[in-house]
């Protein structure tokens, strides 16, 4: 890879409640942005290792090396790179048991920084790097969080998320802030798999009403809402990015990534066919 003056933005998917469709979003916010022409490297952390296959590979890595490696610094980060069929658009794999990684990460205090530091190294070769977290607490999740500079977390309009989301998700990245000293993340919340019922639409006001004055911590929630729908779980099985598929998940995306990514909002209007949305 060419050396260049891009500084990656390093953004954290982190949800310690399963099920929240993280692993969706970062395959089809990564497709999203690798089809604008940013150079995209997704980072797969989760114990189930959706993103790894969530797209075809044209290239796999030197050695099959991946996050075991990137980790533990037996290989060269660079050299722990897939490239999938789709330009722009690379991946490091997870290859190693969820529980080995975790308990090599325990051995040591510093080890949660190694990926923050490893994924330092990648910065100039990357526009986004996006990492995709474990959905349970574990040191894992804790690294994954001290590596982002932007934290997005997605969260289900359901009662159990609801009470969930101050008491573990944010408590974690809370806890895990002192690793960070004063690089502190932006924490963005957002609805993900929104239906029509009268449940649904309760517990969003609920958690669009949550306050996190305990927490030192920059959190906003997202006026986007991603609602559920299949084309989104088609995607993954097609290994296709999602807004190729489907109008309604490309202005989704857009709308999400406007949010997320502020400096982006022409580009993402001219990719758009110039309509601003």
């Amino acid at each position: 890879m060419e050396k260049n003056s891009k500084k990656a933005v390093i953004v954290s998917m982190v949800s310690i409640k399963g099920g929240s469709g993280k692993s969706t979003l970062v395959g089809g916010i990564a497709g999203f942005l690798a089809g604008m022409g940013k150079k995209v490297l997704m980072v797969d952390a989760d114990n189930q290792p959706s993103i790894s296959n969530f797209y075809g590979l044209s290239k796999k890595a030197l050695n099959d090396n991946g996050l075991n490696e990137l980790l533990k610094s037996i290989a060269l980060p660079i050299d722990c790179i897939s490239f999938t069929v789709w330009e722009n658009l690379h991946v490091i794999q997870s290859n190693s048991t969820n529980s080995s990684i975790v308990l090599w990460l325990q051995e040591q205090n510093s080890n949660v920084l190694k990926l923050k530091n490893k994924l330092a190294e990648l910065r100039s070769e990357y526009d986004y790097i996006i990492v995709d977290s474990p959905g349970n607490y574990n040191k894992l999740t804790e690294a994954v969080s001290i590596a982002g500079d932007i934290i997005i977390t997605p969260v289900e309009p359901s009662q159990l998320s609801a009470s969930e989301l101050k008491r573990s998700t944010i408590n974690m990245i809370a806890e895990a802030s002192i690793f960070r000293q004063l690089d502190m993340p932006s924490i963005k919340l957002f609805i993900n798999k929104k239906n029509n019922s009268n449940g649904s639409r309760d517990n969003i006001e609920k958690i669009r009403a949550l306050t996190y004055e305990k927490f030192d911590l920059n959190i906003t929630c997202m006026d986007s809402e991603i609602p559920t729908l299949a084309c989104y779980a088609d995607a993954s099985s097609k290994q296709t990015p999602v807004h190729l598929n489907d109008k309604r998940a490309k202005i989704q995306l857009a709308l999400l990534s406007k949010e997320f990514f502020p400096d982006l909002v022409s580009e993402i209007d001219t990719f758009m066919d110039g309509k601003a949305i």
